[in-house]
């Protein structure tokens, strides 16, 4: 496999641990959920649960997961994707210099410092989570509002009713933010480690066929290092009897390095055998 090869190979499954990545963690939709939750428990415990206002907030539950898994999941996506494609982009721009690169430490270490710097926008996406969820909230708020109106439930007692579910958002929220901010902050090192992995696993495939290279270069620079001494050996100006010696003895020994090569393969095939 050539250096384009391996390159495309590194390029597609760098992309691909983003593709097929999950839009948002599952914590997140567990951390939504359970807002929900705590706004029906509160009606409960005040006596105002009703069937038309579970219906209501599973109607809008839906809706927000749906909002955080195709609007801010994949915005997070995207911006994961661009800059992974530059990396990559960086990594084959240099490909001519690929020798180079194997043993350039520096730009290595740089290319891995740019993987872990991949900004998947987080802080962004907690505020954009803890807002559409206290909207959602307040929405469901109203609408119970409106249904407690409608059922007789005086002022007083709705404006009650109010205040302990809005004290309980307000609750909710704050101590779940922080939450949501370390949850996708895990998502985004495991994205980031599994970049680094692909990454890592490319520079050893160059690594292994060069130094595979290299040994198959000294090995046919040392035959052709043998054949020019036997050449020099043969005009050295000695006899054809003494030319005729030198030959053979050189063919032998020659056989015999190859037969002691195959003892040795034997031997060793014999221990990996044993071991096994």
């Amino acid at each position: 496999m050539d250096k384009f090869e391996k390159m495309e190979e590194l390029k597609i499954a760098m992309m691909r641990k983003v593709i097929y990545r999950e839009e948002m963690p599952a914590e997140i939709y567990g951390i939504v959920k359970e807002s929900f939750e705590g706004v029906l428990n509160r009606y409960n415990n005040m006596a105002c649960n009703n069937l038309s206002i579970q219906e209501y907030m599973q109607g809008n539950l839906e809706y927000i997961k749906f909002y955080i898994n195709e609007n801010l999941g994949e915005k997070r996506k995207e911006a994961q994707m661009e800059q992974v494609q530059d990396i990559v982009r960086r990594i084959e721009g240099n490909l001519e210099d690929i020798e180079t690169l194997e043993n350039d430490k520096n730009r290595q270490e740089g290319y891995r410092e740019e993987i872990n710097q991949i900004d998947s926008k987080n802080q962004e996406m907690t505020a954009n989570i803890i807002t559409a969820m206290e909207e959602t909230l307040k929405d469901v708020q109203s609408r119970q509002n409106r249904i407690l109106d409608s059922n007789g439930f005086s002022m007083d007692r709705i404006e009650q009713i109010n205040q302990n579910v809005q004290d309980f958002i307000r609750y909710y929220v704050s101590r779940n933010q922080e939450k949501i901010y370390e949850v996708l902050e895990k998502d985004s090192d495991s994205l980031k480690e599994e970049l680094l992995s692909e990454y890592e696993q490319y520079l050893l495939q160059n690594l292994s066929e060069r130094r595979a290279n290299e040994q198959q270069n000294e090995e046919e620079q040392e035959e052709k290092t043998k054949r020019e001494e036997f050449i020099e050996r043969l005009d050295a100006g000695i006899s054809l009897e003494e030319q005729k010696d030198f030959s053979e003895k050189q063919t032998n020994e020659l056989e015999k390095e190859r037969k002691n090569e195959e003892q040795e393969n034997s031997i060793s095939s014999l221990d990996e055998n044993v071991i096994i």
